[in-house]
């Protein structure tokens, strides 16, 4: 067959090249069915992934394909994060058991003592007595000291208050100055005044603290007598 001009290819020889080409796809295609199938009498050659799918005693069965990462266990459970058995975290610190621990009372105070107070400074004792209406009296050594122109004044006073339980232990005249009135003297701040009271209401006496005139003299009531004086008790 002449070549077609200008060189190129006839439409029979391109339908040749075709049909050659198809000979060849059914000739390897026979070979690799022969070459599988053994002439059709022999038994299939089970692939390498094929004897991993079938276990023992059964060649068709799949089998599951073996792990192929390694199991890791689970790693305990650290100290100090949460466990489920319990019901709070645990807390490394100690800050759970600081709350939960029972809150601890304060100390109260130590309980300071008041000082004792001072003593009082007893008045001198004075004599006890029972007055004309049955209760306790206080009593007092008695100086009478007459301030008259009553001859024995003094004496009859002195009759007077001991003859009602008191004790007189001086009698004498009183000649520095006029006395307007009889009066019983007491020292302020003992229990002088109290007896010149209970005195003064037996007999009718008044009731002074001593004045500077008689302010240094001894203990005791001093009753400075005048002629208004009576020894009859009140």
């Amino acid at each position: 067959m002449a070549p077609s001009p200008s060189g190129s290819r006839s439409p029979l020889r391109m339908g040749g090249i075709a049909l050659l080409g198809v000979g060849i796809i059914a000739a390897t295609i026979g070979l690799f069915t022969s070459a599988t199938s053994g002439g059709g009498t022999g038994t299939a050659v089970p692939s390498a992934s094929s004897e991993a799918l079938a276990p023992a005693g059964d060649a068709t069965a799949p089998v599951a394909p073996a792990p192929t990462e390694p199991v890791v266990a689970a790693p305990a459970p650290d100290a100090g994060t949460f466990s489920p058995g319990a019901t709070t975290p645990a807390e490394p610190d100690g800050s759970a058991a600081a709350r939960s621990a029972p809150p601890v009372a304060a100390e109260p105070p130590p309980v300071v003592a008041a000082p004792a107070p001072a003593p009082d400074v007893a008045a001198p004792p004075a004599a006890a007595g029972t007055g004309s209406g049955g209760g306790a009296t206080v009593r007092a050594p008695l100086r009478v000291y007459n301030n008259s122109l009553v001859q024995g004044l003094a004496a009859k006073a002195k009759a007077d208050f001991e003859s009602a339980g008191w004790t007189v232990t001086d009698i004498s005249g009183y000649g520095e100055g006029v006395i307007a009135h009889s009066t019983a003297y007491y020292r302020p701040g003992t229990g002088e005044e109290a007896a010149a009271q209970e005195l003064a209401r037996e007999f009718g006496l008044r009731v002074e603290p001593r004045f500077p005139g008689i302010a240094q003299s001894s203990g005791g009531v001093i009753v400075i007598v005048t002629e208004d004086y009576r020894s009859t008790k009140s």
